[in-house]
C-alpha cells in the first residue's frame, strides 16, 4: 500500500543491509537515537561548445541552472535569494530560459516554466508575500523585436501555485499592434507593480497614428505609445489609463537610457529618495560605466520649484560595466544596494554605510559577458516557500565501488565519497523549498504496511542531495524537515 501522511506510526523492527534499528512508536525518534548518513551535493556541470555558459544538470528534474562565478569581499551580505529572468540576446547564452530563484552560493532554488519572462520579483498581494512574473503570449513573446512585448502577469503564492493571472486585453484597451503581431493579453515586459488596494500598475504599448512634424517626421506618422495602466488584479479590467500623448509633446520626447526608477518615502514630507539604474549607454559604440544613482527629490509643500540633488553614485571601479540596456537598482534595508546590470549577466551587492560608493560586498556572474544572455532586472529577496509540488526522488546504482564504499559515480550525475557497504544512491530535491535542513528516511517492512521512521537522516546539500542507501530496503519515502518540523513526505519509491 502507498505511504500515508500521518504521524502516529506503528512499532516495527526490521533489518536491512547494514542497518538494524528499532523504530519509534510515535513519529520521529529523538535526534540522539537517529543515525546520520553521509550526503553530498549532486549535479553534473555541462560544458557546451555552442557558446552556452556552463550549466548544472540534475538527476531529479529537467530544469538546469547557470554556473555562477562568485566573488566575495568577506563582508556579510544581505539575507535572501536572487531572482533572475534568464534570457538569450545576440546568441544562445543560457541553456535554461525563464524565471529562476538562486541562492547567493549559486545553487538552484526554483525554476519556472521555460519561455520568455521578465520582471520576476517578490511583492505583496492580499497582505501575503507572493512572487510575480511577466510571461510572453502569442507572437510577441520575443518582445516583437522592438524592445517591448505583450503578455500576462502571473502571481504565485508561497506554494508556487498561480493564484491570479493579470490579462488586460487589446479589445478592452483598444490596442493596435504592429503588423504581424497578435496577443490575447497586452501587459508589457517592463513593469508589473502591485499597489495598495490590490491594483497592478503595468505598461502597455499601443501603435498610434500621430503628427510627427514637430520631431522632423511626417504628418501622418506612427509612434509606439507607452501607456501606464492601473488594472484590477481580480478582473484584469483597466481602472485608469495614462496616455503620454495627452501630456507630453512629441518634440519633448527623449531617450535617456535609464531603468528601474523608484521613489522611496523619507521621514520628511517634502523630500523623497529617488533611485535609478543609469545605463548611460545608447548603443554598442559607447563604453560609459553604468551606475546606480540615488537622488533626493525636493517637493516643497508650497508647490514651489522642485529640484533633484545628487546623493550617491554606486560603481565598482575595478569592473566598470557599460550596460546599454536593461538593469535594476534595489535598495535593501536602506544600507545595501543590489544592482543587476541587464545585458551584462552580472549582479553586485554594495555596502551603503561604509562611506565609500565602491564598497563592494558580492559579485556573481551567471553567463558570458558577450551580449548572448541577460536578466532584464535582478533582485534579492528574503523569500520563504513550501512547494505544493512533491519531493522528487530517484534511486540509481552507484557504480563498481558501491559494495566497498569509497568514491561513487552515478551514470553522468556527479561524484563523491561515501564509506560503508551500499548498493544504491538516492537523489532527492524539492524544487522551490527554501527552509529544508535535513531529510529523513521512512520505509515499509517487507514491502507492505505503513511507512515508519527508520531512524536514519541526512543533511540537505545544495539543490539536489545524493545519499547512501542499501538495497535491503524494499521501498522508501523521503521526509523533508526544517529542524525538527516535518514539512512534507515524498511518494513511495522502490529501492
Amino acid at each position: 500500500m502507498p505511504c500515508t501522511k500521518f504521524l502516529k506510526l506503528t512499532v516495527l523492527s526490521f533489518s536491512f543491509g547494514i542497518f538494524a534499528h528499532p523504530v519509534a512508536e510515535h513519529g520521529l525518534m529523538r535526534r540522539d537515537q537517529q543515525q546520520h548518513l553521509a550526503s553530498t551535493e549532486s549535479y553534473t556541470l555541462v560544458n557546451s561548445t555552442s557558446g552556452v555558459r556552463p550549466y548544472r544538470k540534475y538527476m531529479t528534474t529537467n530544469a538546469t541552472s547557470p554556473k555562477f562565478v562568485i566573488e566575495r569581499s568577506g563582508q556579510a551580505i544581505a539575507p535572501g535569494s536572487l531572482f533572475l529572468t534568464l534570457s538569450n540576446l545576440l546568441g544562445t547564452g543560457e541553456n535554461w530560459q525563464g524565471a529562476v530563484i538562486m541562492s547567493s552560493d549559486g545553487d538552484l532554488v526554483w525554476a519556472g516554466p521555460k519561455g520568455a519572462t521578465s520582471n520576476f520579483r517578490k511583492q505583496t498581494y492580499n497582505n501575503n508575500p507572493v512572487i510575480t512574473t511577466w510571461t510572453g503570449d502569442g507572437s510577441a513573446a520575443a518582445a516583437g523585436g522592438a524592445s517591448h512585448g505583450y503578455g500576462q502577469v502571473q502571481i504565485y503564492n508561497f506554494q508556487y501555485e498561480v493564484i491570479q493571472t493579470v490579462c488586460p486585453t487589446a479589445t478592452d484597451l483598444n490596442i493596435q499592434f504592429s503588423p504581424g503581431t497578435t496577443s490575447t493579453c497586452v501587459c508589457d515586459v517592463h513593469e508589473s507593480y502591485i499597489k495598495k488596494g490590490n491594483i497592478m500598475l503595468v505598461t502597455v504599448y499601443n501603435l498610434t497614428q500621430a503628427d510627427l512634424t514637430s520631431a522632423g517626421g511626417p504628418q501622418d506618422g506612427w509612434i509606439t505609445n507607452s501607456l501606464f495602466v492601473e488594472v484590477d488584479i481580480e478582473t484584469s479590467k483597466a481602472l485608469f489609463v495614462w496616455n503620454p500623448l495627452d501630456h507630453v509633446p512629441i518634440s519633448a520626447t527623449h531617450e535617456s537610457w535609464q531603468h528601474d526608477a523608484r521613489l522611496h518615502s523619507e521621514a520628511s514630507s517634502d523630500k523623497v529618495l529617488y533611485t535609478v539604474f543609469n545605463d548611460y549607454n545608447g548603443d554598442f559604440s559607447t563604453k560609459n560605466p553604468s551606475t546606480g544613482i540615488t537622488l533626493i527629490l525636493d517637493m516643497p509643500a508650497n508647490n514651489s520649484k522642485k529640484s533633484l540633488q545628487p546623493y550617491a553614485y554606486i560603481l565598482d571601479p575595478a569592473q566598470p560595466l557599460p550596460a546599454l540596456a536593461e538593469g535594476s537598482y534595489q535598495l535593501i534595508h536602506n544600507d545595501t544596494a543590489f544592482l543587476g546590470y541587464g545585458v551584462f549577466p552580472i549582479v553586485k551587492e554594495f555596502n551603503l554605510r561604509s562611506g565609500s560608493s565602491s564598497n563592494l560586498k558580492y559579485t556573481a556572474h551567471f553567463a558570458y559577458e558577450n551580449y548572448t544572455a541577460s536578466s532584464y532586472r535582478s533582485f534579492k529577496f528574503d523569500w520563504h516557500a513550501t512547494p505544493c509540488a512533491p519531493i522528487d526522488l530517484v534511486i540509481a546504482a552507484v557504480g563498481a565501488n558501491a559494495t566497498t564504499g569509497g568514491n561513487y559515480t552515478a551514470p553522468g550525475y556527479g561524484s563523491g565519497s561515501f564509506s560503508g557497504s551500499y548498493e544504491k544512491t538516492g537523489y532527492v530535491s524539492w524544487k522551490g523549498a527554501t527552509d529544508v535542513t535535513t531529510y529523513g528516511i521512512f520505509a515499509q517492512s517487507n514491502g507492505s504496511g505503513d511507512c515508519v521512521d527508520t531512524g536514519y537522516f541526512f543533511d540537505k546539500k545544495g539543490f539536489e542531495t545524493a545519499f547512501e542507501i542499501s538495497t535491503g530496503l524494499p521501498s522508501i519515502q523521503i521526509v523533508a524537515f526544517d529542524g525538527s518540523k516535518e514539512l512534507v513526505r515524498s511518494s513511495t519509491t522502490a529501492v
